[in-house]
């Protein structure tokens, strides 16, 4: 499955996105990038259009805010320039479920793994739903920390997470243990844009996944921008600074075909190091991307449900 995406010099994340492609997918174009601005991460307001720069740490509830991050894969090496018939330009880098290639991003998961953290939690303790719509709809830390801990050690609940994922047709590494102090471990999973976009396409078909599934129709936070600003969009966002303090952002999830609800979905997800390293910055790049993806919708492959 493709990722397109663009290279930036200099870029304040210091990793690089790599693609795997086929010859029909997609051109990159370089973007320079400025200093780097930090607040906190995931913060209450975020699904403003426009927030400002402070954001809610995307860790633990009480987070001692932005630390050097680990990232969640390796970085690799620069891509080269590359042009296909989708053309886009942007600084997003994009995987789309059933078309061929494959890519990896530096940016962590971050929130999107909440996803199939809170389906495994419901599926043990039904009770904890309320504790799921918060963790989703409105990316509330301590929620998430509650479907977590719900699931047993860090050891089981990566087990029980990483089964659900394996049943979406896809594969991560969970992460059981704390490796970035402040923040939570499934967050900093090696969960690659190729793989959450193929556990998008079959989210709907995975048992015990409706209440979640209905909970991402509803985004709050993170919900005004990129997939967000997709009428219909079925999606989670989550995001959280690089080493230094610039921010990564990511989305995942399902976007209706234009020609009418019965045609279904297309399953993405999407991620950008912030061109200056600020939230705002970011955002944008997910909205463009965004844009792009809605703009070409009915020509890419349906999801697997």
């Amino acid at each position: 499955m493709p990722l397109f995406t663009s290279p930036r010099p200099g870029s304040v994340q210091r990793g690089s996105v790599r693609r795997g492609l086929v010859a029909a997918v997609v051109c990159a174009a370089s973007v320079s990038v400025a200093g780097c601005t930090i607040g906190e991460v995931e913060r209450d307001d975020a699904n403003a259009p426009n927030p400002s720069t402070s954001a809610q740490p995307d860790g633990k509830p009480k987070s001692r805010g932005p630390q050097p991050t680990t990232g969640a894969s390796t970085p690799e090496k620069p891509q080269e320039e590359q042009h296909g018939e989708l053309g886009y330009n942007g600084a997003t880098a994009i995987a789309v479920a059933g078309m061929d290639g494959a890519g990896e991003t530096t940016v962590a998961p971050w929130s999107t793994a909440k996803v199939p953290v809170a389906i495994a939690a419901l599926r043990k303790d039904p009770s904890v739903h309320g504790a799921m719509t918060q963790a989703i709809q409105n990316s509330d830390n301590a929620a998430a920390e509650t479907l977590w801990s719900s699931l047993g050690t860090p050891e089981q609940a990566a087990e029980a997470t990483s089964a659900v994922i394996r049943e979406g047709g896809s594969s991560a590494r969970v992460e059981s243990q704390e490796v970035r102090p402040g923040f939570s471990s499934f967050g900093q999973s090696d969960w690659s844009l190729s793989a959450q976009a193929d556990f998008a396409s079959h989210l709907r078909c995975i048992e015990g996944a409706e209440p979640v599934v209905s909970a991402m129709s509803n985004v709050g936070n993170g919900g005004g921008y990129g997939l967000g600003t997709i009428p219909g969009a079925i999606f989670k966002g989550g995001w959280g600074p690089d080493n230094a303090g610039a921010y990564g952002l990511r989305q995942f999830g399902l976007i209706p075909r234009s020609d009418g609800a019965g045609s279904g979905y297309v399953a993405v997800a999407i991620a950008v190091e912030s061109p200056d390293g600020s939230y705002e910055s970011g955002q944008a790049e997910l909205t463009a991307a965004a844009e792009f993806l809605r703009s070409k919708v009915d020509s890419l492959p349906k999801a697997a449900c």
